[in-house]
């Protein structure tokens, strides 16, 4: 089964060696590998890091290409990717990830064993604080504002409605894809903290198409330290709320329902986030959502 991996990446050459360094391990033995680099930085700062991997790539009989996208945005980037690729099977991994060993065999196992039934598969996402030490309010359920830790279960297995993956490490066929699928008006651009979190995926899913959860198929996700406090992750989730209302509006993807609740900002301004109980603090996360969804509405 021939697979194109896409890597999209902006000023991280870093972060991008390690992810591509990850890729010399995965095997395909069903077919032909090519990866694609997607660098949006205009000025092709990636470029010193993908010219050490061409010869690499190469002798391990895996084509490997790097392209400049100028349009900002991880949208144009992996949309840039997939006009370029020439399989079938696209693969999907962000340049702060790292994949694990097995990972591409993992993700691309649905595809070959159950056909057509299959039409994207997400892996899991584990957390990779580096350096840092994990905060102790940092559980398991609000890993998800950060795109890691879907958890939906143990075993391989059809996604149930309600849930979803990212974007950063899922695999889908090129063929059932409209044109420049990535939504330009969502997606991280920058330095900016919106986002479009599988998107394209919920409105493929939204058309009939079923999407696979393959637990094994894990990447690392590299968490950036200035992201490791709650005044980020409620930032994180403010801008959350208004790239989905973005989302809901022009897409077959169902509107979230918004609760009736009086917020009273003066204090919300006032309170010690770092002393809040956990479920206060996932209630308060909820709650700045749905004030950036009601006011991405105007």
């Amino acid at each position: 089964m021939d697979t194109t991996i896409i890597v999209p990446t902006y000023r991280r050459a870093a972060l991008l060696e390690r992810c591509l360094d990850s890729l010399r391990a995965q095997k395909n033995r069903h077919g032909r590998t090519e990866i694609i680099v997607v660098d949006n930085d205009p000025a092709g700062s990636a470029r010193p890091v993908c010219d050490r991997f061409f010869k690499v790539f190469a002798a391990m009989d895996v084509a490997f290409y790097a392209a400049v996208e100028p349009s900002t945005g991880v949208s144009h980037a992996r949309n840039r990717g997939i006009a370029l690729a020439n399989h079938d099977i696209l693969c999907f991994i962000d340049d702060d990830e790292r994949a694990a060993e097995g990972w591409l065999e993992r993700l691309t196992a649905p595809f070959r064993e159950l056909g057509c039934a299959v039409a994207m598969v997400g892996g899991e996402v584990d957390p990779d604080f580096g350096e840092s030490a994990r905060p102790d309010w940092l559980a398991d359920d609000i890993l998800h504002m950060l795109s890691c830790h879907w958890g939906w279960d143990t075993q391989p297995r059809f996604l149930k409605a309600g849930e979803w993956f990212g974007e950063g490490n899922c695999a889908v066929r090129k063929a059932i894809l409209p044109p420049a699928p990535f939504r330009a008006d969502l997606g991280r651009s920058g330095e900016d903290l919106t986002g479009g979190e599988g998107v394209v995926f919920l409105e493929l899913r939204a058309g009939g198409h079923a999407a696979y959860y393959a637990p094994d198929a894990r990447v690392s996700h590299h968490i950036h330290p200035e992201r490791l406090s709650r005044s980020w992750i409620l930032r994180r989730m403010y801008h959350a709320g208004q790239s989905d209302v973005v989302a809901h509006r022009d897409s077959k993807v169902l509107g979230h329902t918004i609760p009736s609740v009086r917020v009273n900002l003066a204090a919300l301004a006032g309170l010690d986030l770092d002393a809040m109980p956990h479920e206060e603090f996932r209630m308060l996360a909820g709650t700045v959502y749905n004030i950036g969804y009601c006011l991405g509405k105007f």
